[in-house]
């Protein structure tokens, strides 16, 4: 008796319309829209789907794909079934879960913040409060750098920079008679402890500039003692242009003369100067040997050093 009430009451309230179309539920006895199978119209009033709790909905046997329910509890909102799983569409303060959408059109957070988040990735441009970011990872040591107009990129530090640190450990000998006008004499560092930093080192010996900059480089070169050694080295710095001409040679006071070395020490000879350099110059440290008699053995002992300082 009281669902015939209930029905009745419906009748009175509302106009149904049926027709090849679909079927409307409304007051104004309007044909449903030609796209809807069920057409419900109001200005008063919602639509009140099942309401469930979420073991309810789970015992629901087979559901239809895009069947909607109500969770009541744990994390209450709409849910639909998706043809695999139940998927939460909104409710109970949890919000969208954009990571299951993929956005067609720009995301517009309202004046609300993000927060909480692990990573945000761009492949494009980057901007925040006017500032346009690299979205690349830039290279070891880079800062970023303002054009002053927001837009930043990376850039290298201002301030000393180490490109090269090396020793020499493996056994080499200037011969007698290398003198400061031929040029010959090189010296071998094939112990790398920094470096190459933005440039190149080729076979030990040659350093190649790819930042242009001011440059302080700095030669410690020690000779082992032999007990008869009457050799004294000057060592000196050389840089050449891309094509192979000299640029500069700086030379080193010697350590010792053509003396014997008192036994138990050994000769050194020390060379340091600033050079502006540009890219494709390349810097080489060399020795002249000022015995007539004697060869000069390079100490193995790592004492032998060749730093390279960008400014």
């Amino acid at each position: 008796m009281n669902k015939i009430l209930i029905l009745i009451a419906v009748f009175f309230a509302f106009n149904f319309q049926s027709n090849a179309q679909g079927v409307a539920i409304n007051t104004t006895s309007a044909a449903a829209d030609a796209s809807a199978a069920l057409d419900v119209q109001s200005t008063t009033q919602g639509m009140l789907v099942p309401r469930m709790t979420a073991s309810q909905r789970g015992m629901i046997a087979t559901p239809a794909t895009g069947l909607l329910v109500y969770q009541t509890d744990g994390t209450a909102g709409f849910y639909f079934y998706n043809g695999t799983a139940w998927t939460s569409l909104s409710g109970g303060g949890s919000g969208d879960n954009l990571g299951n959408h993929t956005a067609t059109t720009n995301l517009n957070m309202g004046g609300n913040n993000i927060t909480a988040a692990n990573n945000i990735t761009a492949t494009g441009t980057a901007t925040l409060s006017g500032n346009t970011y690299p979205t690349t990872i830039g290279t070891d040591t880079q800062v970023l750098t303002t054009n002053g107009a927001g837009t930043l990129s990376w850039g290298n530090s201002i301030g000393a920079k180490m490109v090269l640190e090396a020793t020499a450990l493996l056994g080499q000998t200037i011969s007698v008679g290398t003198n400061l006008a031929d040029g010959s004499g090189t010296i071998r560092f094939d112990n790398e402890i920094v470096g190459p930093i933005d440039g190149t080192w080729a076979n030990d010996t040659v350093y190649t500039v790819s930042v242009a900059g001011l440059y302080h480089i700095q030669a410690h070169v020690l000779v082992k003692n032999t007990g008869t050694n009457t050799s004294a080295l000057c060592p000196y710095i050389e840089t050449k242009d891309a094509g192979g001409a000299i640029l500069h040679r700086l030379y080193s006071s010697c350590a010792l003369s053509a003396t014997v070395f008192p036994s138990a020490s050994k000769g050194r000879g020390e060379v340091s100067g600033w050079i502006n350099l540009s890219v494709g110059n390349t810097v080489r440290i060399k020795a002249s040997n000022l015995s007539a008699a004697s060869t000069a053995p390079i100490s193995t002992s790592g004492s032998t050093r060749l730093t390279i300082v960008r400014f």
